[in-house]
């Protein structure tokens, strides 16, 4: 899958905390990026919980940008069910608005 389909995190990223995750599971690292498509359709529970990962506690190869969540939340934005989406989109709006964050 191209890296378009997984906010532009690039193929050799995400196999590279892949392979570090493998090594070094005792740091309990998120190794994996959501694509569009989980974005588009999980529930608003299942989102959060992947988007809280790999915001928060993922392998440094594949932590995202503020313009990646950015990315994110339009597109939970423009699902039909958005006004059930308030978690996940909070989630990306504590992100991208928290100043402390060094990107």
């Amino acid at each position: 899958m191209n890296s378009a389909q997984y906010f532009d995190v690039p193929s050799l990223n995400r196999q590279l905390a892949q392979e570090f995750g493998h090594r070094q599971a005792h740091h309990g690292l998120n190794t994996r990026v959501p694509s569009h498509a989980e974005v588009q359709t999980l529930g608003s529970d299942e989102i959060s919980a992947v988007l809280d990962r790999w915001i928060s506690h993922s392998a440094t190869e594949i932590i995202p940008s503020r313009a990646q969540i950015i990315k994110v939340k339009e597109v939970l934005s423009a699902r039909a069910d958005a006004q059930a989406m308030s978690v996940p989109i909070g989630i990306c709006d504590k992100r991208i608005g928290d100043n402390d964050l060094p990107w």
